[in-house]
């Protein structure tokens, strides 16, 4: 959906006293562990004479996020003679153990209290905070460097929200007013993060392959490691992002009756909101090495190479990563979990320099949101009815964040930061128009024209960035203040059938014109009179000309209760989506002059390509059975290939590939008031791949989160 939305409507509490506790176990097959648990509650009751509803629920929640997975880069190598495509060598693979532990609490209370008959007045509060500890190992292989790098990362993160509404809705003579005020605030902080690094150079032999993929590259490395060094760590980072929302909204709806075929409510109203995000990031530096200060307090007990201790005084003999990426790389030499903190909280207050690097990702954004509608509504009869109106948005966005393309030095000392500003401030006409038509009792059919949009994201918009004169031709990395927002005109038509004995049946159709879609660009700097003249730019930036989305949707939701038993307990729900689509991108076209000064000419051209983020095909499946208690339900998800990033040219495009996944739900209810579950997640272990080169000749990056099944106990008190 373009620029959809989805409303909530927090439940009042019911008439009589209810509460409900669920104890929940959990396993992790990827860690082979039991750790996972949650704890929830609910509890709800009216009083006075039933004019105040309470409900407050809490949970607990502890869950191993862990991941394995695998990241490569490339460049271009040349072009194939025989094919004529470009050929794509491995610049870098890093291979990536991670553990993670997340702990979640959570508590919410909505109040309800009626003011007469036809008012009501209601309150919700939430809260919720979620620490994160993560222990990242990495091995990295640098070909193109001529280095084998290993890192250890340990991780603190702390996510809290809280929210605050406030709403009413009042009947007025004829007249039904709703209001709503609300306030939401965010904290995301890394108030720790420190590492430890370790090289090794000259670390592969003359069998090293570079153009046939990631997988030969770990079997030509000479892994020594009595030659592996210790290159820095045990600094500090850390940053914080806030975000907070303040809106208000008013909405009045007035019923009429033309006569006593027609009739309907013209509804009106508004919206205001105000979002502030800010981000802020530090990094601390020590002026004496790691290196030195370990062999200054500690003679003698570290095997050296290059004047600095090596890795095997640091590995971890014990830790099993277990069949790493199904077994096609030996994840080895892994690093004892706790090295990284314990050298930082050794030399902790030796901590004296704050880098100004980190500075270069500050940023502070702003959005200030108005909004106007009115729309009516007819029934014409009782087969007819249409919905039509319009609204108003003006938007005003405000951005501050760092650029520069001189800092320079260990600390960032060199150089200069300056600050740079960026702003929008734009309005839509959005109008929309629907109509449903009943054409017999079980057969309906609805059409909608709507105008809607959707804005970019704040990174995006910031105009921040950073000018690196190294790698292989110098990169520029930038947001776009200028990115504009994207408007679409849908059009969707239906046809539902609809019985209590079969279920829902609907085939839909969709069109969608839309201009301006944004997305993340990688592109070179062809201005031959800049002296950035050949360096990458990475930057989000808009489409040219319209894009056209159009295709099918059919589903299918019955249960066969018609049918004599056992198979009056079977359950299908079934959806399936058919998209097609094209955009324009920016094309550049790189042409080598001739002898002796092999100049390159960057020609900007145009080409064709499909939508960035939207698959052709999106399945899901449901099979279940429901009867004496028992409920159990096995579901599908199919999702085609997307395009994710668009590269310069059509071979360093990056895809999302497809993938299948199954999961599975099991209840029974044991007496009348009590039900166990199991659970499973991704129960065929599927992993996330993308894929860069038309799509299919190499692969990107793989991520493997594993299966996770839960388990647990539900009670209702009465």
């Amino acid at each position: 959906a373009i620029g959809g939305s989805v409303n909530f409507v927090i439940r009042r509490a019911p008439e009589e006293f209810q509460s409900r506790a669920d104890l929940q176990g959990g396993y992790n097959n990827l860690s082979n562990s039991l750790g996972d648990y949650k704890l929830s509650g609910m509890a709800s009751n009216r009083f006075f004479n039933s004019k105040l509803g309470v409900l407050a629920t809490g949970t607990v929640h502890r869950a191993d996020r862990g991941r394995d997975m695998f990241d490569v880069d490339y460049r271009p190598e040349g072009i194939d003679e025989e094919t004529q495509e470009l050929q794509l060598e491995v610049i870098q693979l890093q291979l990536i153990d991670q553990l993670e532990t997340r702990e979640r609490y959570t508590a919410s209370l909505a109040l309800d209290y009626k003011i007469g008959t036809y008012s009501e007045i209601r309150t919700n509060s939430f809260f919720s905070q979620t620490n994160r500890d993560i222990l990242a190992r990495r091995k990295d292989y640098s070909p193109s460097f001529g280095e084998v790098q290993y890192h250890l990362n340990d991780t603190e993160r702390e996510l809290t929200l809280w929210s605050n509404m406030i709403s009413g809705s009042h009947l007025l003579g004829p007249v039904e007013a709703k209001w709503i005020l609300s306030q939401a605030s965010t904290q995301n902080l890394m108030p720790f993060s420190t590492s430890l690094n370790f090289e090794e150079r000259a670390p592969f032999t003359g069998d090293l392959v570079t153009d046939s993929g990631p997988f030969p590259l770990p079997l030509a490395a000479k892994n020594n490691l009595d030659q592996t060094f210790l290159q820095g760590g045990g600094n500090k980072s850390e940053n914080r992002s806030v975000e907070r929302d303040l809106s208000a909204s008013l909405d009045l709806k007035v019923p009429f009756n033309l006569s006593r075929q027609v009739g309907g409510y013209l509804k009106f109203g508004g919206k205001h909101s105000d979002k502030l995000r800010r981000f802020r990031a530090k990094r601390f530096i020590r002026p004496n090495s790691t290196g030195f200060l370990l062999l200054r307090d500690n003679p003698g007990k570290y095997t050296l190479y290059n004047g600095s201790p090596t890795v095997a005084n640091f590995i971890d003999d014990d830790f099993d990563p277990g069949d790493f990426m199904d077994g096609r790389f030996d994840f080895n030499a892994t690093l004892l979990a706790d090295a990284a903190r314990d050298i930082y909280e050794t030399y902790a207050d030796s901590l004296a320099i704050s880098t100004r690097f980190a500075v270069l990702n500050d940023y502070d954004a702003g959005e200030i949101l108005s909004a106007g509608y009115v729309m009516t509504r007819l029934n014409i009869g009782h087969r007819i009815m249409l919905i039509g109106g319009v609204r108003y948005e003006r938007t005003k966005n405000d951005y501050e964040a760092r650029f520069t393309s001189t800092i320079s030095g260990q600390f960032g000392e060199g150089g200069q930061v300056a600050d740079t500003t960026g702003g929008q401030t734009y309005g839509e006409w959005l109008p929309m128009v629907h109509l449903k038509v009943n054409l017999t009792e079980q057969l309906s059919l609805r059409l909608a024209a709507t105008r809607t949009l959707a804005r970019p994201l704040y990174r995006n918009l910031s105009p921040g960035g950073r000018i690196n004169f190294g790698g292989f031709r110098g990169s520029i990395t930038r947001g776009n203040p200028d990115l504009k927002h994207t408007t679409a005109w849908n059009y969707d038509a239906s046809l539902a059938f609809y019985t209590g004995r079969i279920g829902l049946i609907s085939v839909s159709g969709f069109y969608k014109r839309l201009k301006n879609i944004d997305y993340r660009a990688g592109l070179v700097v062809n201005d031959p009179e800049s002296k950035y003249f050949g360096f990458d730019l990475d930057t989000p930036r808009n489409a040219e000309g319209t894009t056209t989305v159009y295709g099918f949707e059919a589903e299918v939701q019955t249960n066969l209760r018609f049918l004599p038993s056992p198979l009056d307990g079977i359950i299908i729900n079934a959806n399936y989506a058919r998209t097609f689509g094209e955009t324009v991108f920016p094309f550049l076209r790189i042409e080598t002059g001739p002898p002796p000064l092999y100049r390159q000419t960057f020609i900007s051209t145009e080409r064709t390509g499909p939508l960035p983020g939207q698959s052709d095909h999106i399945a899901n499946v449901s099979l279940g059975y429901e009867k004496g208690g028992f409920s159990g339900r096995i579901s599908l998800i199919y999702q085609s290939a997307f395009l994710d990033d668009v590269g310069t040219v059509p071979e360093r495009d990056s895809f999302f590939d497809d993938f299948t996944r199954f999961d599975a739900i099991i209840t029974q209810r044991i007496f009348r008031n009590a039900t166990v579950y199991v659970n499973g997640s991704n129960i065929t272990g599927l992993t996330e791949r993308s894929l860069q080169g038309g799509r299919s000749i190499f692969i990107e990056d793989e991520e493997d989160y594993g299966s996770t099944y839960s388990f647990g106990f539900r009670y209702l008190f009465e």
